[in-house]
């Protein structure tokens, strides 16, 4: 496998990841990491059959709407739906929680290869970095973070798709959760979740609304993508700082989330944080839920 390093003045370079305040200065990449809408699909190591066939068809069915998926590359519910994505002919993204020397879990070396053909296996650690008890968390945030939505399929409560679902929540990625019988308790992460807010999803298009855009997403209108939108005519407020300026300008009549807000000015994610709050503040740009942005 040829491996890359991808640093942060590559064009290559996730830009969600600025969003973490201890975003990685580099990743090491094999393939090339898709320029598309993605959608994280985790769960535990342990899945049933049933689960891990569910989490295959959200993968193809978010292929099928032109979405990607990226998820750990672990057993289980991970490795099910970089399946499904390749199964349809789409791009999906494993992050690693080790160094490529040290490839993990080794029975999944073949899958990686797969996936590197038409998408990117990344990490973030040296190669000869094995993997640790510490390096699964630091992965699970990369996960969270280039991610336009977190779905968690199957997981109990303690597990490291529920730091994934934690991390998520911290940035502003939507969550949603796959339901699960009371007394599954491979599923009690999940009905947690749902319980303190994710949104529950059944289906392929329960995630394409947790996104935010219409069912097929012709228009690639979700979080991570750059709109192609109607602008509107009104005059910018006086008085604006450069980079509300800037913000204004990618505002429209469409709801614009705070990713978009972010790749369009060019400027970091802590930046556009701080400055979109004080325009909401003042009451000039008004937040319609999920961090999606209007000019109020």
């Amino acid at each position: 496998m040829l491996i890359r390093t991808v640093d942060k003045n590559s064009l290559e370079y996730p830009r969600r990841l600025d969003k973490l305040p201890d975003a990685p200065p580099a990743l090491r990449v094999v393939g090339r990491i898709p320029d598309m809408p993605l959608v994280a699909l985790v769960g535990t190591r342990n899945a049933d059959t049933r689960m891990n066939r569910f989490a295959t068809e959200l993968a193809s069915g978010l292929v099928s709407r032109r979405i990607g998926v990226i998820s750990g590359g672990a057993l289980g519910i991970d490795s099910a739906a970089h399946e499904g994505a390749l199964a349809a002919n789409g791009s999906t993204v494993a992050v690693l929680g080790s160094g490529f020397e040290h490839i993990f879990p080794q029975k999944n070396k073949k899958l990686f290869e797969q996936i590197a053909a038409s998408g990117a296996v990344i990490s973030e650690f040296p190669d000869r970095t094995p993997p640790a008890r510490w390096t699964f968390p630091k992965r699970n945030r990369l996960v969270a973070a280039m991610a336009g939505a977190v779905v968690v399929v199957q997981a109990p409560i303690r597990s490291g798709s529920m730091i994934t679902a934690r991390i998520s929540k911290e940035i502003g990625v939507p969550l949603g959760a796959v339901p699960g019988a009371p007394t599954d308790h491979l599923a009690m992460g999940c009905n947690q979740l749902i319980r303190n807010g994710a949104a529950l999803i059944s289906c392929v298009d329960d995630i394409v609304d947790l996104l935010g855009c219409d069912t097929y997403c012709q228009q690639l209108d979700l979080p991570g993508t750059v709109k192609q939108v109607m602008q509107s005519t009104e005059k910018a407020p006086l008085g604006l700082s450069s980079t509300e300026q800037r913000i204004w300008d990618q505002l429209s009549l469409d709801a614009t989330h705070i990713d978009d807000i972010a790749l369009g000015t060019k400027m970091p994610m802590q930046v556009v944080n701080a400055a979109v709050l004080s325009m909401e503040l003042s009451g000039l740009i008004e937040d319609l839920g999920g961090r999606r942005f209007v000019r109020k």
